[in-house]
C-alpha cells in the first residue's frame, strides 16, 4: 500500500494494527524507521503488544531498552495463550542484540487490567522503578489498587539477562499475583481441597487464578502428577 492508501484506510477505520511497534528516530537526518514490530515470538512465548513508555537502563557499559505495554485488546495474540484478561508486561532488550521479539526478556507483569507506566532506571542501573494504574476493581487485595514497584539487583546478573523469569519446577507453587508461568507448556487441571475441578488450562505455560479465593489447591498435569498451588 502507498502512504496515501494507508492514510485513507486509517481515516476509514479499516486499518487494524493489533500490536504496534517501536520506532527509531534520527534527529540529524530527520528519518524514522522501525526498530521493533510488536507480535509473537517464533522461538519463545514472548508477546509484545502496544509498546508504550520506553526508557534506557545502563549497566556495566551495556544499554537495555525497557518497554512498557499498554494493551487495548486481548485478541490476535496480544496476550499469552491461556490468559483471558488484559495483562500488561515489562520487557527488556539488549541494544547490542538484533531487535526481535525472541530477544526480549520479560521482567515483570502487572495486575490484570492495569497499564504499565513511568518506568525509570536508577543512574547506577541496579534498580528499575515503575507503576501500574487503573487495574480491575475485581482483583483481590492490594491488586485492585494502583501500585508502584521497584526491581532491585540487576547488577547481580552476569553478562546478560536470562530468557525468562519463570516459576521453578517444584512440588509447591506459590503466587501473590494470581498468575504463575511455568517453564514449559502443558495441560493442567486445578482442583480445590475437596477434589472438585475449578479450572482447566490447555496447552499453555501461563496459569491465571483470577477470581479464585485465596487458599491451597492441587494442580494435576496430563501425566497424572500433582503439585500444590498456594494462592496468597
Amino acid at each position: 500500500m502507498t502512504d496515501s492508501e494507508i492514510l485513507d484506510s486509517v481515516k476509514n477505520g479499516a486499518f487494524h494494527d493489533y500490536y504496534g511497534r517501536i520506532l527509531r528516530f534520527n534527529p540529524k537526518s530527520n528519518d524514522i524507521s522501525i526498530y521493533l514490530d510488536g507480535g509473537s515470538g517464533e522461538k519463545t512465548e514472548n508477546h509484545l503488544s502496544q509498546p508504550d513508555g520506553l526508557t534506557i537502563l545502563k549497566l556495566n557499559d551495556k544499554s537495555y531498552i525497557v518497554i512498557n505495554e499498554d494493551l487495548n485488546g486481548k485478541s490476535m495474540g496480544r496476550v499469552p495463550s491461556g490468559v483471558k484478561e488484559s495483562i500488561c508486561e515489562v520487557y527488556m532488550i539488549d541494544m547490542d542484540k538484533n531487535p526481535t521479539i525472541d530477544n526480549l526478556t520479560r521482567i515483570a507483569v502487572v495486575p490484570e487490567g492495569a497499564e504499565v507506566t513511568g518506568a525509570c532506571a536508577t543512574p547506577d542501573g541496579k534498580s528499575l522503578l515503575f507503576s501500574s494504574q487503573h487495574p480491575n476493581l475485581t482483583n483481590n487485595g492490594l491488586f485492585k489498587n494502583p501500585l508502584s514497584f521497584t526491581l532491585h539487583g540487576f547488577d547481580k546478573l552476569e553478562n546478560s539477562f536470562p530468557k525468562e523469569f519463570v516459576q521453578k519446577e517444584t512440588n509447591i507453587l506459590s503466587t501473590k499475583h494470581h498468575t504463575i508461568r511455568l517453564a514449559k507448556k502443558g495441560t493442567f487441571i486445578l482442583l480445590n481441597k475437596n477434589g472438585l475441578r475449578v479450572r482447566v488450562f490447555k496447552n499453555t505455560d501461563m496459569l491465571s487464578f483470577d477470581k479464585l479465593p485465596l487458599g491451597t489447591f492441587n494442580l494435576k498435569d496430563s501425566n497424572g502428577e500433582t503439585r500444590t498451588v498456594v494462592i496468597q
